[in-house]
């Protein structure tokens, strides 16, 4: 049985956009290369101080995010998915929320 909220999600306009599935990225950065848009950027703001006490203490796999897409500038080409040696980037579909 499908709940209300549901319904309301299933009723909204949706966009397919590119994601990036950080638990296959290697971080080869062949996307970036690729991008005609230069819409997929590296970070220059990673860090772990989010979770740092819990790196000391435990063993917490760690992967900050490197790469960002500027949906801005994407014009969903998909030329990023196919050039992913590890098919990290995949389309997903995103609710276009109001301006």
């Amino acid at each position: 049985m499908i709940s209300n909220q549901e319904k309301e999600i299933q009723n909204k306009p949706t966009i397919k956009l590119p994601v990036i599935d950080f638990a296959k990225c290697t971080n080869c950065k062949e996307c970036i290369e690729i991008c005609p848009q230069n819409a997929i950027i590296e970070s220059e703001n990673f860090s772990c101080s989010k979770c740092i006490k819990y790196c000391v203490s435990m063993d917490v796999p760690c992967n900050p995010e490197k790469i960002i897409f500027s949906y801005e500038h994407c014009d969903v080409c998909g030329k990023c998915i196919s050039a992913c040696p590890s098919n990290a980037i995949y389309l997903r579909d995103c609710l276009i929320l109001p301006k």
